[in-house]
């Protein structure tokens, strides 16, 4: 091969090679290009401010009519603390108000069952208060307050021994109340409580008057009643009383007492519960634990 055809090859070899060389400089620069391009486009706009919002949006974040009527109800009843009280003055909107309600709802609903109970109970003896019926002698009003005298026995002339009309009686309980102790018992020794039974009302209430004639009615009439169960709690104070209902209270005479009782504990703050069945273990301590939550939201209401 001559000197000439080796030098053509050889320039044809180099323009291939510079020809190969710039198409791939050429390629890599528009690739580049479309990146940026593409970066470009998809670059995010700046935020805007966001749009005023609209008056139902507005209307939206106050409280509703139904949850400030509940709050206000819930202040009523004593159940928001001092601090609860505060944040409301400064917490006008819906999310407050819900989480308020949420962490009281409990509490309320046991105290308007509570007060609703105890309003049908009043409504019904109310009733039968009507049917006309003795009453007893130590709440009359007629007849020097009620007092009838020569009730008591003569200390100083008391008949011999023997003719004393006394005998002991087979126990303490009936049937009924001796199984529903057993099991307030064992559900109160758990949490703590003391059980007295057959308390009689003047050894846990005290007659405030200054006519001793007035006086001596009324320590007489609750020195002659008691509550089935006394409840004691920390301190031995009293936390509250439990009336064990029966047949025996389906009566107009019996109601009269029962309510009597009732009025007598509303004006003090301890409560007294009334129960109709012997309830099993586990149904007691849900019953008790209940009734401990209800006697201390009567007692802060109350004090």
């Amino acid at each position: 091969m001559d000197t000439a055809t080796m030098s053509a090859l050889e320039v044809l070899a180099l323009v291939f090679l510079l020809g190969f060389f710039f198409g791939r400089v050429t390629k890599k620069d528009k690739r580049n290009a479309r990146k940026s391009t593409a970066k470009k486009t998809t670059a995010r706009p700046m935020p805007s401010a966001p749009p005023p919002l609209t008056r139902v949006e507005m209307q939206r974040m106050y409280p509703t009519a139904k949850q400030e009527a509940l709050v206000d109800d819930m202040k009523a009843k004593g159940l928001l603390t001092a601090f609860d009280i505060d944040l409301l003055r400064s917490n006008r909107n819906r999310r407050f108000y819900s989480d308020l309600i949420d962490k009281h709802i409990v509490e309320y609903r046991k105290v308007v069952t509570e007060q609703e109970a105890h309003k049908k109970a009043q409504k019904e003896k109310a009733a039968a208060a009507a049917v006309p019926v003795s009453a007893p002698a130590a709440v009359s009003a007629d007849s020097d307050k009620g007092l009838e005298k020569g009730k008591w026995l003569d200390f100083d002339h008391l008949p011999p021994l023997a003719e004393f009309p006394i005998v002991l009686r087979d126990g303490l309980f009936s049937k009924r109340e001796y199984a529903f102790y057993r099991v307030l018992r064992r559900s109160c020794d758990k949490k703590g409580l003391k059980v007295c039974p057959k308390v009689r009302l003047a050894d846990i209430l005290d007659v405030k008057t200054e006519d001793t004639e007035e006086n001596r009615v009324w320590f007489r009439t609750i020195a002659q009643l008691h509550v089935d169960f006394l409840i004691l709690g920390k301190n031995d104070r009293f936390s509250f009383g439990i009336e064990l209902d029966d047949s025996t209270h389906d009566n107009p005479e019996a109601w009269k007492k029962d309510r009597f009782k009732d009025e007598c504990f509303n004006k003090t703050t301890v409560g007294l519960f009334r129960c109709r069945e012997i309830m099993s273990d586990a149904d007691m301590d849900k019953w008790i634990d209940e009734h401990i939550e209800i006697a201390a939201v009567r007692k802060a209401l109350k004090s």
